[in-house]
């Protein structure tokens, strides 16, 4: 395993080492995470016990490849990666999307890691764990401006420390049109297809789209390792909402009240 020439290398003193003449089933284990296969200049680690009765978080910058080395405790130690680092929160519970914002543009992996010994390993591969959803006004609706608004609303709100979706309110209210037509959120990875989208003129919701449904009838595959991307069209002027990614389409009606 590759390590770096220069101090990289990061011991967390929890607890201190021990020496020879001590209780060594008491000694921290010295756990290895390789970190070459992380293709960008940084990375956000989160070590945490299943129980939560320990957590340490940190912002690595990365001078290439190499072994990144810490003192954990014994028993299994949850490693969350997670890129980029201005996104989200950390905590004992994982990492949080900010409430009112949508997931940003997010890469992560995690382990569950053996660490009953006195050296362990584990090799972080970043996947993309987001959708963005683009959302383009058909060219032959009615050339006016986009009278509503437009919510995305879910149960996902970020990720646990073993990286599966975390449950948790997501509520991000999509910025207008642009000058192209287009406007996009982006979804965490999802568990089930509870995603729903409302249209409101003012305050009032005028319908509620099962966003998750359509994008399951369609074949969107939230459990794949890497997230692709999906578009949607609005054409508001035929009251229609024309769904799309790929070779899948899905129309569904609604009635426009102005």
């Amino acid at each position: 395993m590759k390590r770096f020439n220069r101090v990289f290398s990061t011991i967390l003193l929890l607890p201190t080492a021990c020496s020879v003449l001590e209780d060594r089933d008491e000694c921290p284990c010295r756990l290895h995470i390789d970190l070459s296969g992380v293709p960008f200049a940084e990375v956000c680690l989160s070590l945490s016990l299943p129980d939560g009765s320990w957590q340490e978080s940190r912002t690595l910058t990365l001078p290439g490849d190499g072994d990144l080395v810490m003192n954990v405790p014994r028993g299994k130690v949850d490693v969350l990666a997670v890129y980029p680092r201005s996104s989200g929160t950390f905590s004992g519970d994982g990492w949080e999307i900010p409430p009112g914002e949508d997931c940003p543009p997010v890469y992560l992996d995690a382990h569950r890691v053996d660490t009953s010994g006195e050296v362990a390993s584990c090799a972080v591969s970043l996947r993309k764990n987001y959708c963005l959803l683009t959302l383009r006004l058909a060219s032959d609706s009615s050339g006016e401006p986009f009278p509503f608004r437009l919510t995305v609303d879910g149960n996902v709100s970020g990720f646990s420390p073993g990286g599966a979706p975390r449950e948790g309110l997501f509520s991000y209210r999509l910025p207008p049109f642009d000058a192209a037509g287009e406007t996009t959120v982006c979804l965490p990875r999802q568990k089930d297809a509870s995603l729903t989208m409302e249209v409101l003129f003012t305050d009032e919701v005028l319908r509620h789209f099962a966003l998750g449904e359509l994008m399951a009838r369609g074949g969107y595959d939230w459990s794949a390792p890497d997230l692709a991307d999906a578009e949607m069209t609005l054409d508001y002027a035929r009251t229609r909402l024309t769904l799309w990614a790929d070779a899948w389409e899905e129309t569904v009606i609604f009635e426009k009240v102005l």
